[in-house]
């Protein structure tokens, strides 16, 4: 429903900054994850059970892989951003050619 002095549907710089809050706080809840609880316990679990370098070693080919997909995450999300940002800006120039 919409009136005069409020609409459910449109863009409001107040609306973007929201999803943009969510958009980084998942990501980082993404990122949080790969260095968790579970990931505590996989490497605890290695060293308990897998002995030798190259335990050592596949745990370093899997903290790059972390590393690696943080990384994504983290361009994900400003990507996103930036196109947020750039479609509000957009539509704010349609909306300004559109007053006259």
């Amino acid at each position: 429903m919409a009136t005069i002095s409020s609409a459910t549907y449109g863009r409001s710089q107040a609306g973007l900054q929201t999803v943009k809050q969510n958009l980084s706080s998942q990501c980082s809840k993404m990122q949080n994850a790969l260095k968790g609880a579970e990931y505590n316990t996989l490497i605890n679990t290695i060293r308990k059970y897998w002995a030798g370098v190259d335990a050592e070693d596949w745990i370093a080919d899997l903290n790059a892989q972390i590393s690696k997909t943080s990384s994504e995450i983290k361009k994900v999300s400003t990507h996103a951003q930036s196109i947020l940002d750039t479609d509000y800006s957009n539509f704010k120039k349609f909306q300004k050619k559109n007053v006259k």
